[in-house]
């Protein structure tokens, strides 16, 4: 099913190109410093981490929540795309 131009929602998943990255952060709160880091947004935020390493924009493929319903992000880096995969995999989103 199309969600508008530049996106994809199936199997509880939504895919979108890189022209709404940004849109896509802002839906989860999130914003970029002046480096390119995603940092929550507020006055005070913090940075956003993958596996305790900050995310810089360019390495963000997206988000899920895990089964504890924790927000997840996701690298765009194989090793990143895999353990989200095989996340999805455990949870019931594919049952």
């Amino acid at each position: 099913m199309s969600m508008g131009q530049g996106t994809l929602f199936k199997n509880g998943i939504i895919t979108y190109d890189e022209s709404l990255r940004m849109e896509m952060l802002d839906m989860l709160g999130m914003t970029v410093d002046k480096m390119g880091y995603l940092i929550e947004k507020g006055e005070n935020g913090h940075y956003i981490k993958n596996n305790e390493l900050p995310v810089h924009i360019d390495e963000f493929a997206g988000a899920y929540k895990n089964k504890d319903g924790e927000l997840v992000i996701v690298k765009s880096d194989i090793g990143s795309l895999i353990e989200m995969i095989d996340k999805l995999k455990e949870s019931d989103i594919y049952a």
